[in-house]
């Protein structure tokens, strides 16, 4: 994904909503995020008291937690952390799947779902 086209989805979308207070692993999620190799899963029987979200650094409560590069090491995150990532995955997926060759749309309705994909990213940064 290395076209001027992703260069922009880059940097207008994916890494504003991508930057956390938390840098190392706001390092760690773009990279995960990229490869594609990020997991997150909602944490179950979770209760709604608060704690230290890894990406924010804010007490939140955090309902969901992501693994990045060590298999064994889970970070607890807000769920506004999590939509944020969450949306930026579903856009590159997205893309993926046109780049395979797996969507079969015209190139307009693509552009539109696209453009759909995008302010989904700026709704998340919101925590809209």
């Amino acid at each position: 994904m290395e076209s001027a086209f992703m260069k922009r989805i880059q940097l207008e979308d994916v890494q504003p909503c991508l930057t956390f207070p938390n840098n190392a692993l706001t390092e760690m999620v773009q990279k995960c995020v990229l490869n594609n190799s990020l997991c997150i899963e909602p944490i179950h029987g979770s209760p709604n008291t608060k704690k230290m979200c890894a990406l924010t650094s804010e007490n939140r409560v955090c309902k969901y937690r992501l693994k990045l590069e060590d298999p064994d090491k889970w970070c607890d995150v807000s769920t506004s952390a999590r939509n944020r990532i969450t949306a930026v995955c579903n856009c590159f997926t997205y893309l993926r799947y046109i780049q395979q060759g797996l969507v079969k749309s015209e190139t307009i309705d693509m552009y539109w779902e696209i453009v759909r994909l995008r302010k989904e990213i700026a709704l998340a940064k919101l925590s809209l």
